[in-house]
């Protein structure tokens, strides 16, 4: 798989200037642009690990996230590894390329302005870990079998 230099760079360059440390594994940035309904959505799942989402407000107090995209980053560069909320694309790189392009014509780089955290992430589990919710089996693991998994993505 290709690697995303460009989406790499304007993600960098967001968390950067807000002071906001891509290492940091629970690094989150929510980000809207006046005169914009949507809100942009950069969240690090783990240190290997990042999601960028654009999110929209529901008629309700809900929101969804469309698209999100999800990273694998590494040293040698960003892998754009699973697009989610969006129709199906071919290449992915292609797609995180263009949306990085799309990003900056925008103006997100120099227009943005960082909000307050949004409802949603005041709880300190992830968005997923409520898959679970409401069956009977308490999906408890022992310490060897949540290392093997520590590295697993959610989909």
């Amino acid at each position: 798989m290709k690697t995303a230099p460009q989406m790499q760079q304007m993600i960098t360059h967001l968390l950067e200037a807000h002071g906001i440390a891509l290492s940091d594994p629970a690094a989150f940035l929510w980000l809207a642009l006046p005169g914009r309904a949507e809100r942009l959505v950069i969240e690090r799942i783990d240190g290997r690990y990042l999601s960028l989402a654009l999110a929209h407000a529901a008629q309700t107090s809900n929101s969804s996230q469309d698209p999100q995209l999800f990273f694998a980053t590494a040293a040698a560069g960003w892998t754009p590894i699973h697009l989610d909320g969006a129709e199906p694309v071919g290449d992915l790189t292609q797609f995180a390329e263009a949306w990085a392009q799309r990003l900056l014509v925008e103006g997100w780089l120099t227009r943005a302005e960082k909000l307050p955290e949004p409802p949603w992430v005041g709880d300190e589990e992830a968005l997923w870990a409520s898959v679970f919710d409401g069956d009977d089996d308490d999906h408890t693991q022992t310490e060897e079998n949540q290392a093997d998994e520590a590295g697993d993505l959610p989909f």
